[in-house]
């Protein structure tokens, strides 16, 4: 009786040893693991990562706020200027989208461009799109501190090239200016003005294109109320 008990014992140890050598033995040819059991995944391709030049767009990161002065000319009659943008990195961490709107003399404008660099023409690169339908690029350089943006824009019913100058870079703010042309040789002053770094606050509003910015962006204070 013991010696067959110890002979199952034995066979069923066997049969337990050969199914695992199989079963080993299978999945090495490819066959399929049993449902439920884990599966080994692809290893994922490294993607590509941003060039060391697109760093200096963090700069920009952030929301905004910004006060300036419209001089008379083609854009209309002078007079303040004042504004707001938020920018944020797009994903993949290539570009930088920002979102703006500034109030002049002349209306409101409303403006969402993207900030980029070209790896093969070696330069920055600004695309935008405003509420008067216009879409606009512009090239940029950054040395010493001072990013220098060349383009053309519509004012009235002529084409401009402009000239965008961000100067003075201090991590809380910069100062900006913007000229035009005609021939690219002779430059007149257009705007000027600070932008300065939004202190956070909770209660923000939507920017331009019904977009919400995070909690935290800046919103105008309301108006005080007038008491009797």
């Amino acid at each position: 009786m013991h010696f067959r008990r110890r002979a199952f014992a034995a066979l069923a140890a066997a049969a337990l040893l050969a199914a695992s050598i199989g079963l080993a033995q299978d999945r090495k040819a490819g066959t399929p693991a049993p449902f439920g059991a884990p599966t080994p995944g692809p290893t994922p391709m490294p993607g590509p990562k941003p060039p060391a030049e697109v760093e200096a767009l963090a700069y920009f990161l952030g929301p905004w706020t910004s006060e300036g002065e419209l001089k008379p000319g083609p854009m209309g009659p002078g007079g303040p200027t004042k504004g707001r943008e938020l920018c944020r990195w797009m994903p993949g961490h290539f570009f930088l989208g920002c979102m703006m709107e500034t109030q002049s003399p002349v209306g409101l404008m409303q403006v969402q461009g993207v900030l980029g660099w070209d790896p093969g023409k070696k330069t920055y690169l600004w695309w935008s799109f405003d509420n008067l339908g216009r879409a606009e690029t512009a090239t940029g350089t950054l040395k010493n501190g001072t990013w220098t943006w060349t383009g053309d824009s519509k004012m009235g019913e002529k084409i401009y090239k402009t000239r965008y100058t961000i100067s003075d870079t201090r991590p809380d703010g910069y100062d900006f200016a913007l000229e035009s042309s005609a021939d690219g040789k002779s430059w007149a002053p257009v705007m000027s003005g600070k932008s300065t770094k939004a202190i956070a606050r909770p209660g923000a509003t939507p920017m331009p294109g019904g977009v919400k910015p995070p909690a935290g962006t800046p919103v105008p204070a309301p108006a005080p109320t007038k008491t009797k």
